[in-house]
């Protein structure tokens, strides 16, 4: 008889920095301060400033969780960048951009998810290697902050 043991690791989603630690306590390896579409449908859209506030807040709260920021496709292309060039300074470790309501994964789920964010920057690649070298990259950014915070947290 083999038994198999299978990690799945958790990303809770919010715009409110202070439901991130009980989530973390529960178990979630990550977190993510985005999932705007529902805000859209009611007019709100997160300004740049709101966006950084959130993030500075999440790491003073949690300063060595894996967090993921969502870029609003509702500013424009320069603020976009000047965001997410922020949001590198603050210290998130994915920052994503929204794909929108149009874009219709093909999978369910976490899967459905990873293609409408991270997934289509990758996807308009040409070069299967090149996809992999992306992939890779982004999994070995993030563990090499979360080493480091672990570091310096040990050194405190």
């Amino acid at each position: 008889m083999t038994i198999r043991t299978l990690m799945v690791l958790i990303c809770v989603s919010s715009v409110d920095p202070t439901t991130f630690p009980a989530a973390v306590e529960a178990g979630a390896a990550m977190v993510e301060i985005g999932n705007n579409d529902s805000y859209y449908e009611t007019s709100r859209i997160f300004t740049p400033d709101e966006i950084l506030n959130l993030t500075k807040e999440t790491r003073r709260i949690l300063p060595s969780i894996v967090l993921s920021v969502t870029v609003p496709r509702a500013l424009s292309l320069p603020d976009q960048t000047k965001l997410a060039e922020l949001l590198e300074e603050e210290g998130a470790d994915v920052i994503q951009s929204e794909g929108g309501k149009c874009s219709s994964p093909s999978k369910p789920g976490a899967l459905g998810l990873i293609e409408k964010g991270v997934g289509s920057a990758v996807n308009k690649l040409n070069d299967v290697v090149a996809m992999i070298a992306v992939v890779r990259s982004i999994a070995d950014s993030i563990c090499e902050r979360k080493t480091m915070t672990e570091e310096t947290t040990l050194r405190l």
